[in-house]
C-alpha cells in the first residue's frame, strides 16, 4: 500500500509539473504574439497619424474659413448667432465633399458647431469625447488623437485656426474619420483570437461566438 500510494504521488505531481510547465509555455507564445500584434497595431497607428496630420493641416488656409474668421472681434472667446450659422454652412458644404465623416468647429468658450456625414453619429457625445483630445489645438498645437463613439472608433484631427498678425487662435478645426483598423484587424494574428476595446466596449474581434464577445469587457475590466 505504501509503494502505491508513493508511486500515485509520483505520477500525479510529475503530471501537475508537466502541466504547469505546458501551461507557462503556453502563455509566454501568447504574450509574445501579442506584442507582436500590439507592434503593428502602434506602427500602422502612428503612420495613419502622420498621413492625417499631412492631409489636414493646409485647413487653416481653407478660403472659406480665412473669410469666416474675420468676423471675430479681438478677444472674442465663443460665436455669435450669426458666426454659428455661417461656420454650419461651411461644415455642410465640407461634409458634401466628403472631406471627412465628421467636422466641427469650436471656440475656447461656448458651444461648438458640428456636423456628420452619417446620421446615426452622435455629435453630442463626439463633441465631448473629443474635447479633451483637441484642447492642446487652442495652444497652437495641432493633435491628432482616437477616440470612441458608439462602439466605433474615430481618428481626430484638430487643426488651430488663427487670424491677425499675432496669429492669435480663434477656433480649432477637428475632422474626425472613422478608423478603419477594427476591419483589418484580423490580420494583425493569424493563430490567436484578438479583442480591441475601447473605454470599457469591444469595437473589434475577431472572435465568432457573439456571447463569448460579450464577456470579455467584464473579465478584462
Amino acid at each position: 500500500v505504501p509503494m502505491i500510494v508513493v508511486m500515485v504521488l509520483v505520477v500525479t505531481i510529475s503530471m501537475w509539473l508537466a502541466n504547469q510547465q505546458i501551461k507557462e509555455q503556453i502563455q509566454k507564445s501568447a504574450s509574445q504574439r501579442l506584442k507582436s500584434a500590439e507592434a503593428m497595431l502602434k506602427i500602422t497607428q502612428q503612420n495613419r497619424e502622420k498621413d492625417l496630420l499631412h492631409r489636414y493641416s493646409d485647413a487653416k488656409n481653407e478660403p472659406r474659413f480665412k473669410a469666416a474668421t474675420k468676423m471675430f472681434e479681438p478677444g472674442q472667446t465663443e460665436l455669435d448667432q450669426e458666426q454659428q450659422n455661417t461656420f454650419m454652412g461651411i461644415l455642410d458644404d465640407l461634409i458634401k465633399e466628403d472631406v471627412a465623416d465628421v467636422i466641427m468647429f469650436a471656440s475656447s468658450q461656448g458651444v461648438p458647431v458640428s456636423v456628420a456625414r452619417d446620421p446615426q453619429i452622435n455629435l453630442q457625445a463626439f463633441e465631448g469625447s473629443s474635447s479633451t483630445s483637441i484642447k492642446p489645438a487652442f495652444g497652437g498645437e495641432s493633435r491628432v488623437d482616437t477616440i470612441e463613439n458608439n462602439n466605433r472608433l474615430f481618428d481626430i484631427v484638430a487643426i488651430p485656426i488663427s487670424v491677425g498678425d499675432t496669429n492669435a487662435v480663434v477656433g480649432v478645426i477637428t475632422f474626425g474619420v472613422e478608423n478603419l483598423m477594427a476591419q483589418q484587424f484580423a490580420g494583425l494574428s493569424q493563430d490567436d483570437d484578438l479583442v480591441l476595446l475601447a473605454d470599457g466596449h469591444v469595437v473589434a474581434s475577431t472572435l465568432r461566438n457573439d456571447d463569448l464577445t460579450r464577456l470579455v469587457p467584464a473579465q478584462f475590466a
